[in-house]
């Protein structure tokens, strides 16, 4: 047992080669959803965007147009996280949500949007 570890192993899916491709998961996000199944477990205000480029900018809007919060992603992965918090750690309530993902290294933008029900 030499090589036995207890830390999890995080894999993650390669960068995205499309914009189109782009997912937002669970959508909707809902609270009243089994948090085993529908949800990520152990984590409950937590949303993925998956199949994004390796090196982009994340930038969440509210259905009015507000920026509640920027992601950067340059870790070469197809997958970053959301915890539906504001910059200022506020939690997000419940509405539509606009993220435009673009790539750092295109300069091509998809819009993406997602609803949260709390």
């Amino acid at each position: 047992y030499y090589t036995q570890t207890y830390d999890p192993a995080t894999l993650k899916r390669p960068a995205g080669t499309s914009l189109s491709q782009i997912r937002v998961v669970p959508n909707p996000f809902s609270l009243g959803a089994d948090p085993n199944r529908l949800r990520f477990p152990n984590e409950p205000d937590k949303i993925g965007f998956f199949n994004i480029p390796g090196k982009c900018t994340i930038n969440i809007y509210t259905e009015n147009g507000e920026l509640i919060n920027t992601i950067e992603h340059y870790d070469d992965t197809g997958d970053a996280y959301w915890n539906c918090t504001t910059s200022s750690n506020q939690i997000v309530v419940s509405g539509i949500y606009i993220a435009v993902v673009t790539d750092e290294r295109t300069g091509n933008s998809q819009i993406v949007k997602f609803v949260i029900i709390r």
